[in-house]
């Protein structure tokens, strides 16, 4: 596990030489941290702190996941969530990436595509 850690440093730091004794926890969070740009940050940053009712925000290397509760209407969700983008666009600051946003609960899933 360290020696993939490692190896995924070295491409972000060629020229340091890397000691890894970490939990796999802080690995994930290692991982998350380099793979992932600025505008996802802050989409993820922007999305924590709208405090949205029992809403879960992960991420992965291209894509933002936000786990809603089952008893919220997917459709109605999606909906808000989508006519709130452009607003919430207006507070990031990072230059656009290509960013997919996964919706969803145990029951259905949707998805979105900021371009």
């Amino acid at each position: 596990m360290a020696r993939v850690i490692k190896s995924i440093l070295n491409l972000t730091y060629p020229n340091q030489i890397i000691y890894l004794k970490i939990s796999v926890k802080n690995l994930i969070t290692i991982i998350n941290f380099v793979a992932m740009s600025a505008y996802k940050e802050e989409w993820i940053q922007l999305l924590l702190k709208q405090k949205f009712d029992g809403w879960l925000v992960a991420s992965d290397r291209n894509n933002l996941f936000i786990n809603i509760p089952d008893d919220q209407n997917i459709d109605k969700v999606f909906e808000d969530f989508v006519g709130k983008v452009p607003t919430l666009k207006k507070q990031i600051k990072s230059k656009p990436d290509k960013l997919g946003i996964f919706i969803g609960n145990s029951v259905d899933s949707k998805f979105y595509e900021l371009a």
